[in-house]
């Protein structure tokens, strides 16, 4: 649905910005639930709807700048933000972007309305997975997309579950059990180590780099077990990055 612009005395573009600054802010508490947020009102080089990710020092750390503010998100030390987490903020940016630049765009509103069809969330999966801010699919189903955004989600919940040994008496057992509600038994799962050369970020075909292409795991337990590996070795800080990428592979 085409959000309505309040009819006020204000330039266009400053009105869709303050609605469309407030998606951003709802998109981030909704995907970044174990993230503290603050703003910081400030002079912004991409106040012309453009979402920049600013770098850091600190991976637990990240700063977004949208519209003339910026956004810290925090998270604990021990579990800093990952990179898919930072994609995931640039894909629900790009998604944002597109939006807010089309609407003030008549033209653009008639060649891009696809972009304003279904769930804001679909789209923020859609361009998570491919890329880009457009649909999953021209001949996909809402159906289709929703099924798509939950498996990630549930993917997301269980990994986090699994990482989280504060909150989960048994973090395994924990995670586990959400990846079985959205996962089937056979399910085949592979993981690319930055030692591994593969062919695309979203969908790596294993066909690619026979040689070196992982091995699959099947089903949700053995990826959970992995998952755990990774986890464990990772929290080993006095070893080395390389010998906790093995212990993973």
């Amino acid at each position: 649905m085409i959000p309505a612009v309040p009819n006020v005395n204000l330039p266009p573009a400053l009105v869709v910005g303050a609605l469309y600054d407030s998606f951003l802010q709802a998109a981030m508490r909704q995907f970044f639930a174990r993230a503290t947020f603050e703003t910081e009102p400030m002079l912004s080089a991409s106040s012309d709807g453009r979402l920049s990710i600013e770098p850091t020092d600190d991976p637990s750390v990240m700063y977004v700048r949208w519209f003339g503010t910026r956004y810290v998100l925090r998270v604990p030390a021990r579990r800093p933000f990952t990179d898919h987490e930072i994609r995931l903020a640039r894909s629900i940016g790009s998604v944002l972007g597109a939006r807010y630049h089309a609407i003030l765009n008549p033209k653009a509103m008639v060649e891009r309305g696809e972009l304003f069809r279904g769930a804001i969330e679909d789209r923020y999966a859609g361009a998570f997975a491919e890329g880009h801010p457009y649909p999953i699919g021209a001949g996909d189903t809402r159906a289709d997309r929703e099924a798509v955004a939950d498996l990630i989600y549930c993917y997301a919940r269980g990994t986090d579950a699994i990482g989280d040994a504060t909150t989960n008496a048994d973090p395994l057992a924990t995670g586990l059990a959400i990846y079985r509600g959205c996962f089937a038994d056979d399910a085949e799962f592979r993981a690319w180590f930055p030692q591994q050369p593969f062919d695309s970020q979203a969908f790596p075909n294993p066909d690619a780099n026979p040689d070196t292409a992982p091995a699959p795991f099947i089903g949700p337990a053995a990826w959970a077990a992995l998952s755990t590996a990774c986890f464990v070795a990772v929290a080993m800080t006095s070893r080395s990055t390389s010998s906790a990428m093995s212990t993973c592979s």
